[in-house]
């Protein structure tokens, strides 16, 4: 009797510790797994002058690869969040994103207000603001103007005058500036042309000594060479780069006679001068790779400001025929200074490399 109950007794005991071990595992178990609580919230969007709820947004821990998106209302929930640190990211096309560190303890009412991601620029001058010159209406293009076109050389930017034609910018053939005149193939053309003048810091751009025509016996008239332009007409300003220059205005008359001998109007240049930081800039269509450098410094006090550039086009008329190309390069120094605080000198220097194999 007494063994049976001794045997009874150690099975009990046996029992006993299995059934605590079990519980000590299960608390165990129990105080590893975090607890986990519901987060919940809206989402407002504060673009205009009151928030205004926003559906479809996206609400997320990236951690736990938990998320959802708002209702119609706003509202999101998200439940068995553990709790703890952890980053919460709000997202939606076109706001600022919110990615936050919160610390959840509990059931919490987070609610977020999303901003626009505003892509507009202040102000971009895309055409042509209209001033007068004297008693010859005037057209001034900024460097802005000039940056949102993507111009390649001169020729590109006349687009942005009143009946200005828009076109691909493109060096295939040779450029010339027509003021209030369709460009053409009439010898009406070359004449407004001719009569344009080009004045690129004070100094006029000559084409009467012109020495891209071939010999009227050869070629039975005034051809011109290699796809240039030829005496009879105006200036071929593909070999002007857009990128030193800073403005540009256009004279749609007669104005004074300061600007010297000319009949259609002219086209005043000014290009970059004082002290700029470095700029490296690099562009590419189907006929034209571009790249340009330039910086300004200032000498030092009453020294003046130097400023230097750069530029390299190739054009290719047909990816068919690699031979037939065009490419420019160019360089200028521009030297800058005041005199006796009240005389502005600038004094530049340029150079011009051309190489045109087009037929």
């Amino acid at each position: 009797m007494k063994k049976r109950n001794l045997k009874s007794l150690r099975a009990n005991l046996i029992a006993g510790l299995l059934v605590y071990g079990w519980g000590v595992h299960g608390l165990a178990v129990q105080a590893q797994t975090p607890q986990k609580v519901k987060v919940y919230g809206t989402v407002y969007d504060v673009s205009q002058k009151r928030r205004v709820p926003l559906d479809y947004a996206s609400v997320s821990f990236p951690s736990y690869a938990i998320g959802t998106t708002t209702t119609k209302d706003g509202s999101y929930v998200l439940d068995n969040v553990p709790k703890g640190k952890v980053h919460m990211r709000i997202q939606y096309l076109g706001k600022l994103s919110i990615d936050t560190l919160v610390n959840i303890t509990r059931d919490m009412k987070l609610d977020f207000s999303l901003r626009d991601e505003n892509f507009k620029l202040k102000e971009v001058l895309v055409t042509a603001q209209a001033n007068e010159a004297g008693k010859a209406t005037s057209s001034s293009i900024s460097r802005t103007a000039m940056d949102h076109m993507q111009a390649t050389s001169l020729h590109d930017i006349m687009a942005l005058i009143p009946g200005g034609l828009s076109s691909n910018p493109t060096l295939n053939a040779t450029q010339q500036i027509n003021i209030r005149q369709v460009n053409t193939t009439t010898d009406n053309n070359a004449l407004n042309a001719l009569g344009t003048s080009i004045i690129k810091d004070g100094a006029p751009i000559s084409n009467n000594a012109n020495l891209q025509a071939l010999n009227p016996t050869v070629a039975g008239g005034s051809t011109s060479l290699a796809g240039g332009a030829s005496p009879s007409g105006g200036v071929d300003v593909r070999s002007i780069s857009t990128e030193n220059i800073e403005s540009v205005e256009v004279i749609r008359g007669i104005p004074s006679v300061e600007y010297g001998d000319l009949t259609s109007g002219a086209v005043i240049v000014h290009t970059k001068a004082g002290r700029e930081p470095l700029r490296i800039k690099a562009k590419a269509n189907p006929n034209v790779y571009q790249v340009s450098v330039g910086t300004g410094v200032e000498l030092g006090e009453n020294k003046g400001a130097l400023n230097v550039s750069g530029d390299y086009a190739y054009n290719t008329k047909d990816p068919k025929a690699s031979y037939l190309f065009y490419q420019r390069a160019t360089g200028s120094v521009m030297y800058s200074n005041t005199f006796f605080n009240k005389l502005n000198s600038t004094c530049k220097c340029n150079r011009i490399l051309i190489n045109n194999l087009f037929k």
